[in-house]
């Protein structure tokens, strides 16, 4: 990837399509989580995790986790399997290899109180490559810092004093109705349109704060605290995308729903951050995937601020001030791609994987040729 590079590069790439799994029965599939597991004296395993939902749309009451892996970087799958399931929807499956523990960690988020993405944040962890699974457990609840919905996005990064951050949102019950339209309008006028679980007379109710959270771990991921709290006046920060820079800079993305990706600079502890703001990057309120490779930093997005019928890989040689798009990924006009997460395969490759909506999830491996300009 040419490390080192302070000018904008001129990219030549290959790109391979594949199906990994197709939609059935009226349901969907979406959400997905790509992780590289290292074998020893082997090619390594490509795992994935996702969300299974009964109905066309996220969110059913049955809405599962699913797994799988990759002997061959995913021409073809392993068995997929659901790996958690409950009364209550499981959202966003987050997977990590934890590289020092030689453990793959699933992190997702379980309702509990609100009929809308979020609740518990939970996590199990696989000491063989996804075979079996450890009891989840509590990483961040409903109910800490305020009582609104917790909701998992991306994988945890490592700190350059060997802890680990996890970049999560607070999305109250009825934000989507909010922070989907035009123009913004206070949460609070639109909650009553939206069917929940009332509190019972004398409980705490829910609260209406919508904001990233950044929380760390000093021991590996076994126990988490609140860092720090990201938010905006105007905007939700959903979905953050969390990178460190070589000098321990912490980097946030945001889907907003201001027509543009949202970005705030952390200290190397996460324990400040800067006000979050708009760079140039178009974002249709959808969410992002971001990979740093030799400083070098990679977004996989959605095109434009309109629409969600393409996603493409922009390069960002500023920490994510400025962007460049190096690579059209997919287009379907008309059709609705999301929620990418993107992974690094080799020196010069990576993976993509992504819902399409009504089909099911695809990947993508992009093999890049940098040459500076």
């Amino acid at each position: 990837m040419g490390a080192g590079a302070s000018t904008p590069a001129d990219f030549s790439h290959k790109l391979r399509h594949g199906v990994i799994a197709k939609e059935l029965d009226g349901g969907s599939l979406g959400e997905p989580s790509l992780a590289v597991i290292p074998q020893p004296g082997g090619a390594p395993l490509l795992a994935l995790a996702y969300q299974v939902s009964s109905l066309p749309h996220q969110g059913s009451r049955d809405q599962y986790i699913a797994f799988t892996t990759s002997k061959d970087g995913g021409e073809t799958w392993q068995p997929h399997r659901p790996v958690q399931w409950g009364l209550t929807p499981l959202w966003a499956p987050v997977l990590h290899w934890d590289a020092a523990g030689r453990r793959l960690a699933l992190y997702y988020s379980e309702s509990r109180k609100a009929p809308s993405p979020g609740g518990d944040i939970r996590r199990m962890v696989s000491l063989d490559a996804g075979t079996t699974w450890s009891p989840p457990s509590l990483v961040w609840a409903h109910e800490a810092h305020e009582p609104v919905p917790k909701v998992t996005s991306s994988r945890p990064v490592l700190g350059t004093s060997g802890e680990l951050f996890l970049a999560v949102h607070l999305e109250p019950q009825g934000a989507h109705a909010v922070f989907n339209k035009d123009t913004y309008s206070e949460l609070g006028a639109e909650r009553a349109a939206v069917p929940g679980v009332t509190a019972p007379p004398g409980a705490t109710p829910p609260s209406l704060l919508s904001a990233a959270a950044i929380l760390v771990s000093r021991d590996g991921g076994d126990n988490w605290a609140l860092a720090s709290i990201i938010d905006h006046p105007k905007t939700w920060l959903n979905q953050p995308a969390l990178e460190v820079l070589s000098d321990g800079t912490l980097v946030a993305l945001f889907r907003s729903c201001m027509g543009q990706v949202f970005r705030s600079v952390g200290t190397p502890d996460g324990s400040s951050w800067s006000k979050p703001g708009a760079v140039a990057l178009a974002n249709p309120n959808s969410k992002l995937a971001s990979l740093l490779l030799d400083d070098q930093l990679l977004a996989v997005h959605n095109v434009g601020s309109k629409d969600r019928a393409s996603l493409a890989i922009s390069l960002s040689l500023t920490a994510g001030r400025t962007w460049e798009e190096v690579v059209s990924l997919h287009k379907l006009p008309g059709g609705v791609i999301s929620s990418p997460s993107i992974v690094a395969w080799s020196e010069d490759t990576v993976k993509v994987a992504y819902s399409v909506q009504g089909s099911g999830l695809r990947l993508t491996t992009a093999q890049l040729a940098v040459v500076q300009s």
